[in-house]
């Protein structure tokens, strides 16, 4: 699903369907993979197994085609607190939480990206 995503972004992109530069979608896509892809192999390297799923990393591509690139860190920004405030949550709730439990990030990405639809970087002063 997300592969056609990235596919139906890009074209709509490149037809002007939807507001995304194609430059933008493509830089997007790019970063959205990527960076990641970088964060797991770091956390591998020091913890000797994955904290991303590949579907993590195609989500968040996908994700970068339609919102832009600059639009991929406030995503994975807002996701991380949530899925901290989640396990936060479920900690003070009595569920033993530790480093390898597993908690399923691309809900969390998905909320960051309706978040950052609706009040996407632009509207933001930096």
């Amino acid at each position: 699903m997300t592969l056609s995503l990235i596919f139906i972004g890009l074209l709509g992109s490149l037809m002007h369907k939807i507001k995304i530069p194609i430059e933008s979608a493509l830089w997007g896509l790019l970063l959205g993979y990527t960076l990641p892809w970088l964060v797991n192999k770091f956390y591998f390297i020091w913890r000797k197994h994955d904290g991303f799923g590949g579907g993590d990393f195609k989500l968040l591509a996908a994700l970068g085609v339609w919102l832009g690139w600059q639009n991929i860190l406030p995503i994975l920004t807002i996701a991380s607190v949530l899925a901290l405030l989640v396990a936060l949550t479920l900690m003070l709730k009595g569920k033993k939480i530790h480093l390898k439990t597993k908690l399923p990030f691309g809900p969390f990405l998905i909320m960051a990206s309706v978040i950052m639809f609706y009040y996407p970087i632009d509207k933001f002063i930096l």
